[in-house]
């Protein structure tokens, strides 16, 4: 399959930088307070300012991932949708939690060649689109709603899966599945104070099919795995958020630092 690179695109409210596999979104980055008021989030008891332990890993996030994907699968009526919320992830200081909202659409068509392979345990979806996706800020009394546009080549699922020490930047785990079956995967990294996405040339890893938020290493260096489709190479970069500069990694790097604290877990309903 030809797959395009996810370029940045500009948002109201914050930055956005998708690095992976993808064909280029068409939709523009806007931002709506939802609420001026309490909010649930606001009730949950404090969590450790750093926990080291509270991310949710890229195994994980594609585990999640993998769950609601068979699950429309077996659903064989012409069109059925699903919605998901990602994980809440609370900042160092406790001051913002944010997570993603999202809608999948699964169309069959009928007369499909498709319908030939289909089976009474599962349908083979003609198109998968996601016509909503969207990042959720809530700080003090306030709900902010960052609408992230539709994506008309697949599913995308996306989880906030760490801070940076500062909270300046936000790392999330993105998930894709392709209409036609392949998988994809790459991160997104989020400036939550400027008007500006983080830019790479080359992106990060390169050509790499597959590309995995590990953690970081310092404050502001962070690691990311790489790997190529249907091969067994695999390789580390790390990236500097001040700086942007990147540089490879001979080894698997170690220690490794996640920032933030979960109180509420991936969700979803067909």
């Amino acid at each position: 399959m030809n797959r395009l690179r996810i370029q940045p695109v500009y948002g109201v409210a914050l930055g956005l930088l998708l690095v992976g596999w993808g064909d280029r979104p068409t939709s523009s980055f806007s931002h709506v307070v939802l609420q001026n008021q309490a909010s649930p989030v606001s009730s949950i008891p404090p969590s450790p300012q750093l926990d080291d332990d509270a991310s949710l890993s890229p195994e994980d996030a594609q585990n999640a991932f993998g769950e609601l994907v068979a699950d429309l699968g077996q659903r064989c009526t012409p069109d059925i949708g699903a919605t998901y919320q990602s994980q809440q992830l609370r900042s160092p200081d406790q001051s913002m939690t944010v997570y993603f909202d999202g809608v999948l659409q699964k169309t069959l068509v009928p007369d499909s060649p498709l319908r030939d392979l289909d089976s009474p345990e599962y349908c083979y979806a003609d198109q998968r689109t996601t016509p909503e996706q969207a990042l959720m800020i809530q700080q003090a009394n306030q709900l902010t709603r960052v609408d992230l546009g539709e994506y008309t080549d697949g599913y995308v699922v996306t989880n906030p899966v760490s801070f940076s020490p500062d909270g300046r930047y936000l790392i999330a785990a993105v998930a894709v599945a392709y209409t036609g079956g392949d998988p994809g995967s790459y991160s997104a990294i989020f400036d939550l104070t400027r008007q500006d996405s983080l830019q790479f040339s080359p992106p990060i890893c390169n050509e790499a099919d597959f590309e995995h938020y590990v953690g970081f290493i310092t404050p502001t260096d962070v690691a990311f795995q790489c790997t190529i489709y249907g091969d067994l190479e695999s390789w580390f970069e790390v990236v500097n958020l001040e700086t942007r500069a990147r540089s490879p990694l001979a080894t698997a790097p170690d220690p490794l630092h996640h920032y933030g604290a979960i109180h509420s877990p991936f969700q979803y309903r067909v």
